[in-house]
C-alpha cells in the first residue's frame, strides 16, 4: 500500500512538473528577448500568458507566450500590412499603431490598429482584426475617418473609441451605436477609461487646460471639470487617466514651464488626484531641467500610484524613459530612470512585465515580482 500511494505522489509530481515547464522562484526576475524593433502594447492573457503586439522588419507581428515567458506561437502578415513609410513631402507612406489588445466573450484576440497613410493627403483608420488563440487572422473590421488614442471593452461586450475631436461606440459586431463630436478644435480628448456602471470619463485639455468629463452610457455629458493647474494659464492637458477604488480618478500629464527656451518649449509633470464627482484632492508639479510628462499610469495599488514618462525628447542624448512611485498623498516615494525602457503593464497577479530595448536593438521582456520593480 505504502508503494502504491509514493507511486502516485510520483505520477502526480511528475505531471505537474510537465505542466508547468520550468519553476521560477517567487522572488526572481525572468528575462526573454523577442523577435520584435518595437513593442506596442501587452496584454495579460486569460490563460496567465501574455500577447505582445509591435514591429518585427516593418510588419505588424504578435507574440504569445506562457506565464514564465517562453513563447508559443508568434505570427505576422495580417490584412492590414506592412509598414511603408515615405521620405519628403508628397511621397506615399502607411504607418501602423497598435492601440490596444483584448480578449473577446469567445476568448479570441482582438487586436485594434491605427493607421496613418496617404501622400500630399492623408488620412487615419482604426483596424480591428480577431485572431483565434494560435495567433491565426479569424476577422478583420476596419473604422474609417478616425485617428484613435483609446479603444476599450465596454461592460456589454461592445467597444469604445476615444479619438481626439470624436467618440464612438461600436456593438460587439463593430456596427456604430452612435457617435459623439466636440465640434471645437480647442477640445482634444487624449485619455478615457470604462466605470464599472457602463459610465464613460475622459479627460484631456480644453482651451489648452485640463478638462475632466464624466458621460453616461449614451455618451451624454453628466458633468465636466477643469481648470488650468500651473502658475501659467493655459498651458495644461492630461495624457492618463485611471479611476481609484474609492471612485476619485488620477490624472497625469504635462504642463509649459517656459515660454523663453529654445528650440523646445520646456515642460514639467503634474498628477492630480480628484473626488468621485471630480473636484481636486490635491495636485502635485515635479520636473527637471528638461522636458518631463507623463504619459501612462500603470497602476493604483495599495494606495500607490506607478506612472511612466519621459524626459527629453526621442533623439536627444539625454533622453530616458522613468517609473514614479507615489504615494496616496502626492509624493514620489521612489523612481528608476532608463534609456532602454519602453513600455511597462502590471498583471494583477503580484507582477510588472517590462519591455527594454538592448543594445542590437532588439526587445527584451522581463517578469519582475512587484517588490522588486525599483530594485
Amino acid at each position: 500500500m505504502k508503494k502504491l500511494i509514493l507511486l502516485s505522489f510520483l505520477v502526480v509530481l511528475l505531471s505537474a512538473c510537465q505542466e508547468d515547464e520550468e519553476f521560477i522562484p517567487p522572488d526572481s526576475i525572468i528575462e526573454k528577448e523577442i523577435p520584435f524593433d518595437e513593442i506596442h502594447f501587452i496584454l495579460p492573457a486569460s490563460d496567465n500568458g501574455y500577447l505582445f503586439g509591435g514591429i518585427d522588419n516593418l510588419k505588424i507581428t504578435f507574440l504569445k507566450t506562457d506565464k514564465y515567458l517562453n513563447t508559443k506561437w508568434i505570427n505576422s502578415g495580417y490584412s492590414w500590412g506592412n509598414i511603408n513609410l515615405g521620405s519628403g513631402w508628397g511621397s506615399s507612406h502607411y504607418q501602423i499603431t497598435i492601440k490596444a489588445i483584448f480578449q473577446n466573450e469567445n476568448r479570441n484576440y482582438v487586436c485594434v490598429g491605427s493607421t496613418f497613410e496617404g501622400g500630399d493627403v492623408v488620412w487615419n483608420n482604426t483596424h480591428f482584426i480577431t485572431l483565434n488563440q494560435n495567433g491565426k487572422e479569424v476577422g478583420i473590421k476596419t473604422v474609417k475617418n478616425i485617428d484613435v488614442y483609446t479603444v476599450l471593452p465596454t461592460y456589454d461586450n461592445s467597444y469604445f473609441l476615444q479619438g481626439i475631436y470624436e467618440l464612438k461606440k461600436l456593438n460587439k459586431n463593430f456596427g456604430t451605436e452612435w457617435n459623439k463630436n466636440y465640434q471645437r478644435i480647442d477640445k482634444m480628448a487624449v485619455a478615457s477609461i470604462v466605470l464599472p456602471d457602463g459610465q464613460f470619463v475622459i479627460t484631456g485639455r480644453s482651451n489648452y487646460e485640463v478638462f475632466l468629463q464624466k458621460l453616461d452610457k449614451e455618451g451624454n455629458e453628466l458633468w465636466t471639470k477643469g481648470g488650468s493647474y500651473n502658475a501659467m494659464p493655459n498651458q495644461d492637458g492630461g495624457f492618463a487617466l485611471s479611476g481609484l477604488t474609492d471612485g476619485g480618478f488620477l490624472i497625469a500629464g504635462r504642463t509649459l514651464k517656459r515660454l523663453d527656451v529654445s528650440p523646445y518649449h520646456q515642460t514639467d509633470c503634474f498628477v492630480i488626484r480628484t473626488d468621485s464627482e471630480g473636484d481636486t484632492v490635491w495636485t502635485r508639479k515635479f520636473g527637471l531641467e528638461t522636458d518631463d510628462w507623463l504619459e501612462d499610469i500603470i497602476c493604483t495599488h495599495r494606495n500607490d500610484y506607478i506612472i511612466q514618462g519621459q524626459k527629453g525628447h526621442p533623439g536627444d542624448e539625454d533622453q530616458q524613459a522613468f517609473l514614479l512611485k507615489i504615494n496616496g498623498s502626492g509624493e514620489i516615494v521612489d523612481s528608476i530612470y532608463s534609456s532602454q525602457l519602453q513600455r511597462v503593464i502590471y498583471d494583477q497577479n503580484g507582477y510588472f512585465i517590462k519591455a527594454l530595448k538592448n543594445s542590437e536593438g532588439r526587445i527584451v521582456i522581463q517578469k519582475i515580482p512587484q517588490s522588486m520593480l525599483f530594485d
